[in-house]
């Protein structure tokens, strides 16, 4: 009787031996380098420099060696900006800037056209909230906050009001049932943050409801 020694020695003998797999090492790409269309194109900082550097003029025939290689260097460089820029533009984008020569020119015309977009936006920011005023028997609290989020919005668009103004725009958009809290506002002169112009209104507004309450009972 053979032994389990012996059967595997000889089962062994009869298989081929296995090969090692190969693994085939996978080509890394460079995290520097990004597509457009199809070609590879390098994001290194160092060509940022073509966007304040003025494109050079056209070297003459006997143009020394050192000009030469400076201006073949500032092309490259303004190619390969031009490249990085529009990969990572919208198709709409990049149909528009494709056509351009320098990448200086194509941060221009992106500075002038969400720039517009920027002035518009501010401008329906500061019309809102010079605009909006609170309806009789609303929520302080709702309208208060919704000028907080119009004044934020300013900020972030890059505009600016002073502390003091915000609060006297929110002032001025309440109604009329809180003339005398006004009144009161303007005869102590005390510098509100808008949370605390908050909380005072929304005192003011508890009062006027249990003052109403209290009339309607007596009234019955």
């Amino acid at each position: 009787m053979r032994s389990n020694d012996d059967m595997n020695t000889s089962m062994g003998s009869s298989m081929p031996p296995q090969r090692p797999r190969q693994v085939l090492a996978q080509p890394r790409r460079s995290p520097m380098l990004v597509e457009r269309d199809g070609a590879r194109c390098s994001s290194e900082k160092e060509y940022k420099f073509v966007l304040t550097t003025p494109r050079p003029p056209v070297l003459a025939a006997n143009a020394a060696q050192a000009l030469r290689d400076a201006h073949r260097w500032w092309h490259k460089a303004n190619e390969m900006a031009k490249c990085y820029m529009l990969a990572y533009m919208s198709s709409v984008l990049k149909h528009q800037h494709s056509a351009m020569e320098t990448a200086a020119e194509i941060m221009q015309n992106l500075a002038n056209l969400f720039g517009t977009q920027n002035r518009t936006a501010k401008s329906q920011a500061f019309r809102s909230i010079m605009t909006k005023t609170m309806k009789e028997g609303t929520s302080v609290r709702q309208h208060v906050l919704e000028m907080m989020s119009h004044l934020n919005q300013i900020e972030v668009l890059g505009g600016t009001i002073d502390p003091e103004s915000q609060i006297t725009i929110i002032l001025q958009s309440l109604p009329p049932s809180f003339q005398q809290f006004k009144l009161n506002f303007e005869m102590n002169k005390r510098d509100y943050t808008l949370a605390e112009l908050l909380t005072e209104l929304q005192s003011a507004e508890d009062l006027m409801v249990q003052a109403k309450s209290s009339y309607a009972e007596f009234g019955a």
